[in-house]
């Protein structure tokens, strides 16, 4: 039964309410447990490629580096485990935006710029959870993991109704754990966002992500995109060629300071970038006390009633809609279902 077509699927102890989007290695699904209250975001991994080794092993780590990282700017592990042999993860259910919808919504006009204070609390946030990836650490034995995230950008990083940033989607994650490699012809993630040596398929490090962070921060505080070209080889050739952008001509109350933090974390030399996620979280929170104010995630959410009211109400009324598809007890009986780890389901 397909999900888009015709109707919620059962699959093991899940309802597959909505697919939520579907990439190179699989489909993405808004679900609710069975036995659970709430709603999560399900993994599948496409049936063509169960047999093929490498897919497989990258779609297993995503779960495996998702169940080392416990933060609240990101996006939890819920469940792991197999249906009827078919891996699948299941996630936190972030009920809010895509960064990217917002930036295009200021860009366009149809949003006031969301005020520096709170720009400022989001930014740090979102370094947060990314300090948070790559100072992990295994659960059991505490030993350093060298985690990337590889793919930092606005459409990764949720803003919820809450008011919390979350960041989402580890699966071109990197780390001690991994015995695979990306095909070097194949360039993984937004080209928007890399780094200028991440584009031209070189290797990267931590300072990759705080590039990519940066970019995502410089978009959220300028209001508008970076690299607007229309097509994939024209964004990455743009990639390759950036150089640190200006902010204070879009952002005039932004410091002349702020916009140096972002310029030394987009160094087009990675040895001339700001060298950790850590670094560029401290210095974004020396610039926010700076301003001598405070922000809570109600004023965020305050700002989002505000600004985003239709998408809120466009969620409210999906969300219902997908509550009215469960039935209590409908589930794939036949399948037998391997839990490999369970957080908090």
């Amino acid at each position: 039964m397909g999900v888009t077509e015709q109707g919620p699927e059962p699959f093991g102890p899940f309802l597959l309410l909505e697919t939520l989007g579907s990439g190179g290695m699989g489909s993405v699904y808004l679900a609710r447990h069975l036995d659970r209250p709430g709603f999560l975001v399900v993994k599948r991994l496409h049936a063509s490629l169960l047999t093929d080794g490498t897919i497989f092993k990258r779609f297993v780590h995503e779960a495996e580096v998702a169940s080392h990282v416990l933060h609240d700017n990101v996006a939890c592990l819920v469940a792991m485990g197999r249906v009827d042999n078919e891996p699948f993860l299941a996630m936190e259910h972030v009920y809010g935006v895509p960064l990217s919808l917002i930036i295009h919504r200021v860009q366009t006009s149809q949003s006031d710029a969301i005020q520096l204070p709170i720009a400022l609390h989001m930014s740090i946030e979102l370094a947060s959870a990314i300090e948070a990836i790559h100072e992990a650490r295994h659960r059991e034995t505490g030993a350093p993991l060298g985690l990337l995230h590889r793919d930092v950008g606005a459409r990764n990083v949720l803003v919820g109704f809450d008011g919390q940033v979350k960041l989402i989607d580890l699966g071109l994650g990197k780390s001690i754990l991994s015995d695979w490699q990306t095909n070097f012809e194949v360039i993984a993630g937004s080209p928007d966002y890399m780094a200028p040596e991440q584009a031209m398929g070189g290797e990267v490090d931590a300072r990759a992500d705080v590039y990519a962070a940066a970019v995502t921060i410089w978009e959220l505080i300028a209001g508008r995109k970076r690299i607007q070209e229309d097509t994939v080889a024209a964004r990455i050739q743009a990639a390759v060629a950036a150089q640190p952008e200006e902010l204070l001509i879009y952002r005039k109350e932004a410091s002349p300071r702020l916009e140096a933090i972002l310029k030394n974390a987009m160094a087009y030399d990675p040895d001339q970038r700001t060298a950790s996620a850590r670094t560029l979280r401290l210095t974004l929170q020396e610039e926010f006390d700076e301003l001598n104010t405070k922000v809570s995630h109600d004023e965020v959410k305050a700002w989002l009633d505000g600004s985003c009211a239709t998408l809120i109400a466009k969620e409210r009324r999906r969300l219902e809609a997908a509550r009215e598809h469960v039935v209590e007890g409908e589930r794939s009986s036949e399948a037998e279902v391997t839990q490999l780890y369970v957080g908090t389901i």
